[in-house]
């Protein structure tokens, strides 16, 4: 940095001026610390943040494109100006806000992301969040576009709505959560995690589901078709009126689930376990070879309960 850029940002915030249009692009400003700066319509490209702090700052209408802001701490920050190529690899962002919902190319890996809101229509494309926990915030009607998702975690966040479209999302881990409009066409979500989440109504048509947990999670009226589940759980899932045709589901696990009035037309369940299982109607399934419900004695065992005697 500068001894200008140094006195310029220094003047600034002893006397609570914004900056307008300034240009700081290509300089570094790593391990600085800058508190309630209002940036109007400034230019910050290919600028190093890295393991800067940022406090009560405002970006308004600037452009950020290939900043560094790798190891960064934000908290109360305001962006309301499109992201385009910006690294927040290994940053803390707490309660920050995000008007503009363009998120291009952006990078989050390992970032840890708390009580931050992300406005009304965020949009993430080919963005990268792997490794990444969302713990807290609040995201409007949300698509997540060819992006990276793999080991994200996803604790306490509320979604409008929540659509991952062509996106890895290998191991993401999305528990007890409520998902309204969900939907991952064509998405892989190979291990992922969404046990005793709300999925009701949501499009999981073709997406890689192989050893994924839906333990007890709501799937009613789901759509799975062509869906491939290898070894994943459903364990007390409630799957009833989901459209399962030509779902490819062989050693998974759907005991204590509810399939009332699922569409099984043409799904290969060959090996998969039903233990005490409601509502299974096999006569439209593809292969049902191997498959193993519970017997009337093992029910009956398990019903049992001794009376206690004085």
């Amino acid at each position: 940095m500068t001894q200008e850029t140094l006195s310029i940002l220094t003047e600034a915030q002893n006397s609570a001026q914004p900056l307008r249009g300034l240009d700081l692009s290509g300089q570094t400003l790593a391990k600085v610390r800058l508190a309630g700066l209002v940036f109007d319509h400034c230019s910050f490209v290919g600028v190093t943040f890295s393991d800067s702090q940022l406090v009560g700052c405002v970006f308004l209408n600037c452009d950020l494109s290939k900043a560094n802001f790798v190891g960064a701490s934000f908290h109360q920050v305001r962006f309301e100006t499109p992201l385009i190529k910006v690294d927040f690899t290994r940053a803390s962002l707490t309660s920050c806000f995000w008007a503009n919902g363009d998120f291009k190319e952006v990078i989050f890996n390992r970032a840890s992301i708390f009580d931050c809101d992300f406005g009304q229509k965020p949009q993430f494309v080919k963005a990268s969040l792997s490794s990444t926990v969302l713990a807290n915030c609040r995201f409007g009607q949300t698509l997540f576009q060819g992006c990276a998702l793999d080991l994200l975690v996803i604790r306490e966040t509320v979604f409008s709505s929540l659509s991952l479209f062509n996106s890895m999302a290998i191991q993401i881990q999305a528990c007890n959560l409520r998902l309204p409009g969900f939907s991952a066409q064509g998405s892989d979500l190979t291990l992922a995690n969404f046990s005793s989440s709300d999925l009701t109504g949501a499009n999981l048509t073709g997406a890689r589901l192989e050893g994924a947990f839906f333990k007890e999670a709501l799937l009613v009226g789901a759509n799975l078709s062509g869906a491939k589940a290898a070894k994943a759980i459903f364990k007390g899932a409630d799957l009833r009126k989901a459209d399962l045709s030509k779902f490819v589901a062989p050693m998974a696990d759907f005991s204590l689930a509810n399939l009332t009035a699922a569409n099984l037309t043409g799904v290969d369940l060959s090996g998969a376990k039903f233990h005490r299982a409601q509502g299974l109607d096999l006569t439209s399934v593809a292969n049902a070879q191997g498959v193993s419900f519970t017997d009337e004695d093992l029910a009956r065992a398990e019903d049992f309960r001794p009376s206690l005697v004085d």
